[in-house]
């Protein structure tokens, strides 16, 4: 098996860093992005399970569009409902 020498790898590893850097920062800002939208939406959750948002009367219908596919996209993620009945289990027994 032909190997290119020691400074040949170096030389072709520099290149490949320099020329993926940006792909790497968009990388690291998506993933940032993504959490920072489920680490809302458990606070959505959660506000909404304990009251503290009151949704009675939202016209889902206006959402249509953008509501389009979510049972999908939900149905990959922990069950949600479980999620928002623990965090006020927890916050019930830290109250008592």
């Amino acid at each position: 098996m032909l190997l290119p020498d020691i400074e040949e790898q170096q030389q072709l590893l520099d290149y490949v860093r320099e020329h993926t850097v940006d792909l790497d920062n968009a990388i690291a800002k998506a993933l940032k992005e993504i959490d920072l939208i489920r680490e809302y939406r458990t606070r959505l959750i959660a506000d909404v399970v304990t009251g503290k948002l009151d949704v009675r009367g939202v016209d889902l219908a206006a959402y249509g569009d953008e509501l389009a596919g979510l049972d999908e996209a939900l149905a990959d993620e922990e069950d949600v409902g479980e999620q928002a009945l623990e965090l006020v289990d927890e916050a019930e027994e830290s109250v008592d």
